[in-house]
């Protein structure tokens, strides 16, 4: 799940606000297998407002313009009463997508407060906030997800660049390892990977993982990382991995 905050109208302000989507999704994301056309979840409004929902699928830009996109959703804009619940349809449209691997896509939620106008003499913010579901298409020639299997055959390595530690992972499966909470370890501490916003590797490729510092020397490290599942449960691993010298 990706959150981003956005200003919508700015008259005056003097301080910043804690802010946090109110629009809540029943799951986290959504799995299309080849020949399934349409999904479905459930989204409730927590706030004690009615909000404007905008909703839309896009590769993670958040934009919604964005043409040639696979999956629409319905409707695609709608008023929610504060705290009220709706179901959300998404919909595929049949396009060509690669059979020997899974493809991903982001729903957006993109919620905006259905406030009164202020009057001239109000100081006035209203903020907008777009929270960002997966969308899997995963062909039929992929048989169930086994997130033992994956794990097993991810690889890792590590090494040192520019005074930073690095694991570049290689993901030789046919699908998106959904990734969180890497943490290097020895017998004394350990390190985090910095967050950032998508951490999947993806099919049949390689990315690289930054870590906020680095460990003393020793023979062998441990690697702790999570992967998601479908239902977006987290399953925890670990392996062994050495400092590659340059």
């Amino acid at each position: 799940m990706k959150r981003h905050l956005v200003l919508m109208t700015f008259i005056s302000i003097a301080c910043s606000l804690p802010v946090q989507a109110g629009i809540l999704a029943q799951k986290t994301r959504l799995v299309f297998t080849e020949g399934q056309r349409e999904g479905s979840l459930m989204l409730a409004n927590t706030n004690d407002y009615a909000v404007v929902l905008q909703t839309w699928v896009d590769q993670g830009e958040g934009n919604p313009d964005r043409p040639a996109i696979p999956f629409m959703t319905l409707p695609p804009i709608s008023k929610m009463a504060a705290h009220g619940i709706q179901s959300l349809r998404v919909i595929y449209n049949g396009q060509r997508l690669p059979k020997d691997r899974e493809s991903v896509y982001w729903l957006n939620l993109y919620e905006i407060p259905a406030v009164q106008q202020p009057t001239q003499k109000d100081a006035y913010l209203s903020l907008a906030m777009n929270t960002q579901l997966k969308v899997f298409y995963r062909p039929k020639q992929l048989k169930n997800i086994d997130l033992n299997d994956i794990a097993k055959q991810l690889t890792f390595s590590l090494h040192s660049q520019a005074g930073q530690w690095i694991v570049v992972c290689d993901n030789p499966t046919p699908y998106h390892a959904s990734m969180i909470q890497l943490q290097l370890s020895n017998s004394q501490q350990s390190i985090q990977a910095n967050s950032e916003t998508d951490m999947m590797s993806y099919p049949k490729s390689q990315r690289q993982y930054v870590f906020n510092g680095t460990l003393a020397q020793a023979a062998k490290y441990q690697l702790h990382f999570s992967l998601i599942d479908d239902l977006g449960n987290q399953h925890d691993f670990q392996k062994d991995i050495v400092l590659i010298q340059p």
